[in-house]
């Protein structure tokens, strides 16, 4: 599908933003005060003037901590939706990368070496990967629909990790009795980094990544072959393109750097596998991709407003009293406004889309006949 104008983009985060204050008015707060509030919640900033500008510096740390799965379950999203599939299932990938590198770094935690982090990421990008290639080879070879089967997938992972927190990796230890596991040590957390401001090393794997994957898709001979694979996948076919195989490396591209989200979510900030673990992450990610019309470079700030609407809500609810929901509301006008600048193409984009999915039910069946 094609990607959205600039101006549409912005034009939609504006819309989302005006329609917040004009909320905020009805309900009786101030709407200059409260978004001021927010911004100073995400960055640490203290506009009073009555002590030191830069007051919190952790505050602007929570809110790149955050950025950095936001970052990720957006490229998620963003590297599929190249080749025309849409990946709804950023927030099961996650999930099960966090629970991969949770079971590393737990199983090697008598291992006083930096070099469990590694694995402990590693094995959540391949986890990652592979549960986005479920919903991958179902789809080519089978012809079902890649948003049904992520979205169930989602479910999937959920109830797995829940059985695992609750079950053979419940914390019984602690003598709180909560549902996680019991924490990572040390040397499988991200560094931190900057100081005061205290951020992890998330924050440079993500960004890294995003230019990583903007370099392929524009220097590489596959990142044409993909684009014109998301424009006209007969014309590649015809082409002679190796198209199961770019879409099966677009999928595992996206289910790892979800996997990677959820290590960076667990292994610098919580710390412990729950069953929140990725909560919320797949429908911003989704938000963000769409914000940023899918290109990876635009992603980076993308996720970076998202990300203070997100840190800078709980101390607007702490500190002035409005609820933090607000931002999941403006979240949820900005892919409101923005479905409605892709209206027209939608028509346009599902009739291609049923064609393609008939086609790949019609060559399943060829093949199964073919095999009995």
């Amino acid at each position: 599908m094609k990607s959205l104008p600039l101006f549409a983009t912005l034009g939609s985060i504006l819309l989302a933003v005006l329609v917040g204050a004009l909320l905020l008015g009805l309900s009786g707060f101030d709407p200059w005060g409260s978004y001021l509030k927010l911004f100073e919640g995400a960055t640490g900033l203290d506009f009073s003037g009555r002590g030191s500008f830069f007051r919190i510096p952790s505050r602007l740390g929570s809110t790149l901590n955050e950025c950095a799965p936001l970052l990720l379950a957006a490229l998620a999203v963003a590297t599929p939706w190249r080749l025309g599939w849409v990946n709804l299932g950023g927030e099961g990938q996650m999930i099960m990368g966090a629970a991969a590198a949770t079971m590393v770094a737990l199983s090697f935690s008598e291992v006083a070496s930096p070099g469990i982090l590694v694995f402990a990421l590693l094995a959540a990008a391949i986890a990652g990967a592979l549960w986005s290639l479920l919903a991958a080879w179902t789809r080519i070879h089978r012809g079902m629909n890649e948003i049904i089967v992520t979205i169930m997938l989602n479910f999937i992972a959920f109830w797995f990790v829940a059985w695992l927190v609750h079950g053979p990796m419940r914390d019984t230890e602690s003598g709180m009795g909560h549902p996680w596991s019991p924490p990572v040590p040390l040397e499988s957390q991200l560094p931190i980094l900057g100081g005061d401001i205290r951020f992890h090393s998330g924050l440079i794997i993500a960004p890294v990544l995003a230019i990583l994957i903007w370099i392929l898709q524009t220097y590489r001979v596959s990142g044409f072959q993909e684009q014109v694979t998301g424009r006209a996948r007969p014309t590649a076919l015809f082409a002679g393109f190796p198209v199961r195989k770019l879409e099966y490396r677009a999928m595992a591209i996206g289910g790892a750097c979800a996997g990677l989200g959820g290590a960076c979510a667990l292994l610098g900030v919580q710390f412990r596998l729950s069953e929140e673990v990725a909560t919320g992450y797949g429908f911003t990610g989704l938000t963000i991709a769409l914000a940023a019309r899918s290109h990876p470079l635009a992603i980076i700030p993308c996720a970076l407003f998202f990300a203070t609407l997100r840190t800078g809500a709980e101390y607007m609810e702490f500190s002035a009293g409005i609820p933090q929901t607000l931002a999941v509301i403006i979240q949820a006008l900005v892919l409101f406004f923005l479905l409605l600048a892709l209206a027209p193409q939608w028509k346009k984009w599902w009739q291609q889309h049923k064609t393609r999915q008939a086609s790949l039910r019609k060559k399943a069946i060829v093949e199964g006949g073919a095999n009995v």
